[in-house]
């Protein structure tokens, strides 16, 4: 049987200053990190509509979500489109960490690899991304390390 993405109907739109705010009633969700996550035109093209970096409430069927500094314009209520989320467990849980101590590392020459939590990016040592940053959640490229540790760029480490 072939996965079929959920469904998401735009309900809500507003933006506030670099701050984007979309609600959307999904037809289902699946498990996982709600977001960051993406909708798209068309799942099999990867044509990204808008991006939702940040969950900011659930209200049973109605998700509200922040974004900031999007280049997309706004979707517009009563559009329809495809939902995927991008992160698994351990990358929300690794990023919420702000306690967990990363430290920046060559990989290893062992014939192995490791893939960034954040990205999927490959990391080994002979490869143009040969280093990283490593804690007791795994791997993350230097640039993941930057945009979602060091600068927060989806806004979730900020209480």
């Amino acid at each position: 049987m072939t996965y079929v993405e959920p469904k998401g109907e735009i309900v809500a739109v507003s933006q506030e200053g670099d701050v984007s705010h979309v609600c959307v009633r999904f037809d289902r969700m699946d498990l996982g990190p709600i977001a960051p996550a993406g909708l798209y035109v068309d799942p099999k093209t990867g044509n990204e509509r808008f991006q939702l970096h940040k969950l900011a409430r659930n209200d049973g069927e109605l998700f509200y979500f922040e974004t900031y500094n999007s280049t997309h314009p706004l979707p517009m209520p009563g559009e329809v489109y495809s939902y995927r989320g991008w992160w698994l467990a351990e990358a929300m849980e690794a990023a919420l960490d702000t306690k967990a101590e990363w430290v920046r590392e060559k990989y290893p020459d062992n014939n192995d690899h490791e893939h960034c939590l954040f990205t999927w990016e490959t990391i080994t040592a002979n490869s143009e991304i040969s280093e990283g940053y490593r804690s007791k959640y795994g791997w993350i490229t230097v640039n993941a390390y930057e945009k979602f540790i060091r600068e927060d760029i989806y806004r979730l480490r900020r209480k």
